[in-house]
């Protein structure tokens, strides 16, 4: 569901894979920076390139800030760089 919903041109809803008809915003933050998302690219996307429909951002605490202040919105990190953020809690897969 992940890989579907990175590699999207359009918006899709959350109903898709079985929870509310809320539209899916999802963020990243940009090749470019390299590290996690260059490991997610590879590993998840299977070295396909994000969907058109993605947004970046510049930071990992303005993705988490962007994701708790938006119905609907996914965002991914590393343990490392998502834990420090209060308003965040890990679920497991």
């Amino acid at each position: 569901d992940i890989k579907e919903i990175y590699l999207s041109n359009e918006t899709l809803t959350w109903d898709v894979f079985g929870g509310p008809p809320v539209d899916i915003t999802s963020y990243t933050r940009s090749e470019e920076i390299g590290g996690t998302v260059n490991l997610f690219l590879d590993e998840i996307l299977e070295s396909d390139k994000f969907g058109e429909s993605v947004k970046r951002v510049g930071t990992i605490q303005r993705g988490v800030q962007l994701t708790n202040q938006t119905e609907g919105a996914i965002f991914y990190g590393s343990a490392a760089e998502i834990l420090e953020q209060c308003m965040v809690k890990p679920i497991p897969e």
